[in-house]
C-alpha cells in the first residue's frame, strides 16, 4: 500500500499543488511533490490566502502556491538560492520544524528547544512573508522580501539558527500553534498562551501589563493572553481566538469582540467535556467530541454549520468556510461554502453558494487516512493498493528521508 495526496477546490495560485492553475477544481486530484514512498502522515496542514503548507510526521514542511509576498521564502539549492513568485507543486521547504501556521500573506515556524537546530531553552519563532499588523513578530519589519540567500541557507543547512534568522522567542516549549487571518497564537507546555499580530477585535485580549501599549491594535512581539486555566489547544478564526483546556474539565474561552456572536454564544464551562478536536472557520467554532458528535456555534451565515443527522465522525478538518469530516466507517463528507469545488460538484450548492444541512459524500478509491482544509481548499491523504510507479509527476522532493 502507498499513500497519495489528493487536493481540490480553489487553485488560482496553484495552492493545491497540482502543477497548474484553475479557479475551480471539483474532483479530488493527485497533488505533485508530496512523498508517497515514505508513508508520511500529515501532522499539520495550514493555509494562507493562497499558499499551503504541510508538515509531515517527520517534521518536514512542504509548500505550494503564491509566493509573491515571500510567504514561502526562498528555495535553497545545491549551489544557489532561487526565488519563485509561485510554486505550482509541493516543494520540500524546511526540515526539523515542530509547528507551522500561516496568516493571509505570512508563514511562521516554531523550532522547540531540544530540536537539533535549537540549543536554547526557548522556542524559536521564524517568520516569512508580509504583514502590516505585526504578524512577522519582527518589531516594525513588515516584510522579509529583502532577506537574501544567507537567510534561507541558515534555515536549511545549519545545525543552529543564526540570530538574524530568528524573528523572536517564546519562553519554553510550544505544544500547539494556530493562526487567523492576521494573528498567531501559541500554547506552551505549561499551559500559558502567547500571541502576536492584529488585535483590534480582541482576538489577543488585553495585555497583562496594562501600563504599556494598552491601546495598541496589534502586537509585533509575543504577548501573553490572560487565560484563566491551563490551556491545551487553540484555534483561530478571522478575528477571534479560541482556547480550550483539559477535556476532563471542559473549560474554554473565546477572545473576540464582546458583541461577536462567537463569543456571546459560547457554551457554558463544562459543556465541552470529552472533546477530541477543535476547529474554526472565519466566523464559527467547531468542537468534535469523543463520541463522534460535532458542536458548533457562531453566526453561521447562509448555512447550517452542522447538518442534521450527521453520522459519527472520526476526524474533522475545518477550512475558512467549509468542513471536511471523516466518518467512523471511512466515508469522506464535506459541507459549507462550496463555490470553488472544495466541497465537490458546485451543482450541489444553494443560491448563496453553500452546501447546507446536507453534505457531499465523496466516492474515493482507497482508505482516507488524513484530511485537511484551508481557504476554500480541501486535501486528503489516501492509502491505495497501487504502485508509486503508476503515478505522474515524481519530483526530487519526494525522495526526502528526513
Amino acid at each position: 500500500m502507498n499513500t497519495f495526496l489528493y487536493s481540490w477546490g480553489s487553485n488560482g495560485e496553484c495552492q493545491l499543488g497540482l502543477g497548474g492553475e484553475s479557479n475551480i477544481v471539483e474532483d479530488p486530484s493527485q497533488a505533485i511533490g508530496y512523498p508517497r514512498r515514505l508513508h508520511q502522515r500529515i501532522t499539520s496542514l495550514q493555509a494562507g490566502a493562497n499558499h499551503t503548507l504541510i508538515r509531515s510526521e517527520h517534521g518536514t514542511v512542504f509548500a505550494a502556491g503564491d509566493n509573491t509576498d515571500r510567504q514561502l521564502g526562498y528555495r535553497p539549492g545545491r549551489t544557489h538560492t532561487t526565488v519563485e513568485d509561485r510554486l505550482p507543486y509541493f516543494h520540500r521547504r524546511y526540515r526539523n520544524i515542530d509547528f507551522v501556521a500561516a496568516t493571509a500573506t505570512s508563514t511562521a515556524y516554531i523550532v522547540n528547544p531540544g530540536n537539533k537546530h535549537n540549543r536554547t531553552r526557548q522556542a524559536m519563532i521564524i517568520t516569512e512573508g508580509t504583514g502590516k499588523f505585526g504578524e512577522l513578530c519582527r518589531g516594525k519589519e513588515e516584510t522579509t522580501a529583502h532577506m537574501d540567500a544567507a537567510y534561507t541557507d541558515t534555515i536549511w543547512d545549519s545545525e543552529q539558527f543564526d540570530v538574524t534568522t530568528v524573528a523572536n522567542y517564546l519562553p519554553g516549549k510550544v505544544e500547539d500553534f494556530a493562526a487567523g487571518l492576521h494573528h498567531y497564537v501559541a500554547v506552551m507546555r505549561n499551559g500559558d498562551v502567547y500571541g502576536w499580530g492584529k488585535s483590534q477585535n480582541g482576538q489577543l485580549g488585553e495585555m497583562l501589563d496594562q501600563s504599556t501599549r494598552k491601546d495598541t491594535k496589534s502586537y509585533n512581539y509575543p504577548t501573553k493572553l490572560d487565560v484563566p486555566f491551563r490551556a491545551v489547544r487553540a484555534v483561530c478564526g478571522k478575528d477571534f481566538t479560541y482556547v480550550i483546556g483539559d477535556p476532563k474539565e471542559g473549560v474554554h474561552i473565546v477572545f473576540a469582540k464582546e458583541t461577536s456572536k462567537v463569543r456571546k454564544d459560547m457554551p457554558l464551562q463544562g459543556h465541552v467535556k470529552d472533546w477530541k478536536d477543535i476547529g474554526a472557520t472565519w466566523q464559527d467554532l467547531f468542537v468534535l467530541d469523543k463520541q463522534g458528535a460535532i458542536l458548533s456555534w457562531g453566526p453561521a451565515r447562509n448555512w447550517q454549520s452542522v447538518p442534521d443527522n450527521l453520522p459519527p465522525i472520526k476526524k474533522m478538518a475545518v477550512g475558512s468556510a467549509h468542513v471536511l469530516a471523516l466518518t467512523r466507517d471511512g466515508r469522506l463528507l464535506a459541507w459549507g461554502w462550496a463555490t470553488h469545488g472544495n466541497c465537490g460538484p458546485t451543482r450541489n450548492m444553494n443560491k448563496a453558494g453553500f452546501i447546507s444541512n446536507t453534505w457531499h459524500d465523496f466516492q474515493l478509491q482507497g482508505a482516507v487516512v488524513d484530511i485537511g482544509a484551508g481557504f476554500a481548499t480541501s486535501f486528503a491523504l489516501i492509502e491505495e493498493d497501487r504502485d508509486v510507479a503508476d503515478e505522474v509527476g515524481e519530483v526530487e522532493e519526494s525522495t526526502d528521508t528526513s
